[in-house]
């Protein structure tokens, strides 16, 4: 019985050692989830939502988050935010700025 409960103990001792540790991962999530991304081009923005999303599941997993989840998950996610590009901003249009043609007249 004793040789069963320290076995049972090393091996709980082991299981915690591939917790994944999910402080930078929030952190990460935080910064960018739910947050207004039309300044960036739609390519950019579908790899940060991607990521976001695959972040937000590791991260439902709590205590229960495997190492190597939460390292691939943040990994993603840097990199997606890393890879943001802003969009080309529209010239603003002023109202009271007109082309003018001048009409070319042909003297025979």
């Amino acid at each position: 019985m004793e040789t069963a409960y320290k076995t049972l103990i090393e091996v709980g001792k082991r299981l915690t050692m591939y917790k994944g540790d999910l402080t930078e991962l929030q952190a990460a999530y935080d910064l960018y989830a739910g947050k207004d991304l039309s300044i960036y081009t739609q390519d950019s923005k579908t790899v940060l939502e991607e990521a976001l999303k695959e972040a937000e599941k590791v991260l439902k997993l709590g205590e229960n988050a495997v190492k190597e989840d939460v390292n691939e998950a943040l990994e993603k996610l840097q990199k997606a935010i890393e890879g943001l590009e802003k969009s080309e901003p529209n010239p603003p249009t002023d109202p009271n700025s007109r082309q003018i043609r001048i009409p070319v007249i042909q003297i025979l």
